[in-house]
């Protein structure tokens, strides 16, 4: 019985109009778990129930978030993580209407990115052996290492590239045929590294062998040995942290009490 009605389109939706990550702050650092304060824009001041970031648990703290000039604050704890590294994709945003119902918002990975840096905890030998098998994850020293009498499967033989935190500690009595590091990508810091030896033949000699776009920061060796073998024919480019470093940098780092000894004549050193 209603007469004939026009029809009047709805105004299109906006990437503006959907809730999305604006910036996060880091309130509390962990090594595996990180209190943040997510900003989120949220033009219809919906309620914020969920955020779900792929290789991390994000629990919110529903009752601290807060609303304002199309804008919410929300603060969250990232724990239990799959993989320790220093980037996460963010996968879903989903948000209550005033009638409670549901929207979730989904991202492409890597579409948007947490920064925080998550650690796994290194105790023992065993655990810094791990190192080689994930050597794109982060790691922390929670405790001096002692490699007395251990020579096999201490080198990290594959190209490194998370951050090392040696957490102030101090890896020691190190008797190896190689660099500790064949190569680094990624970076080590806070690092004391004491009583190494490296009985060697090869091209680079040092604690790194070769630092490709890595960085170093406050790493400190002490009592360090470099022997090379008679049987050595090849040129050598020998340092105490890096033998060789293509972009890479060394920062606020020493090294006392270095020896060499060579008992073959090497072609170059550097």
């Amino acid at each position: 019985c209603m007469p004939d009605q026009p029809y009047i389109e709805l105004p299109e939706v906006t990437d503006s109009d959907l809730p999305d990550i604006l910036s996060t702050e880091i309130l509390e650092q962990g090594t595996n778990s990180v209190k943040v304060k997510f900003s989120i824009n949220n033009p219809m001041a919906n309620t914020i129930k969920d955020i779900k970031v792929k290789n991390l648990n994000c629990e919110l703290d529903i009752d601290s978030q807060k609303y304002e000039n199309g804008k919410t604050e929300i603060i969250a704890e990232l724990n239990q993580p799959i993989i320790c590294v220093s980037n996460y994709s963010v996968l879903s945003i989903t948000t209550n209407n005033e009638y409670n119902i549901p929207y979730t918002r989904n991202f492409k990975e890597k579409e948007r990115m947490i920064t925080v840096e998550l650690y796994r905890e290194i105790r023992t030998i065993d655990e810094w052996k791990e190192i080689n098998q994930s050597p794109t994850e982060n790691y922390q020293l929670m405790n001096d290492l002692n490699f007395i009498n251990e020579t096999k499967g201490i080198e990290i033989t594959n190209t490194y590239t998370g951050i090392l935190n040696g957490n102030e500690c101090a890896i020691k009595n190190i008797n190896i045929s190689k660099g500790l590091f064949k190569q680094v990508d990624g970076e080590i810091r806070n690092l004391r590294v004491e009583n190494i030896s490296i009985n060697a033949n090869g091209n680079y000699l040092a604690l790194i062998e070769r630092l490709e776009k890595g960085k170093v920061n406050y790493l400190h060796i002490k009592d360090m040995t470099i022997e090379i073998r008679n049987d050595s024919k090849s040129e050598a480019y020998i340092g105490g942290i890096s033998g060789l470093s293509n972009n890479g940098s060394i920062m606020n780092s020493s090294i006392t009490d270095f020896t060499v000894n060579s008992h073959a004549e090497i072609s170059k050193n550097s």
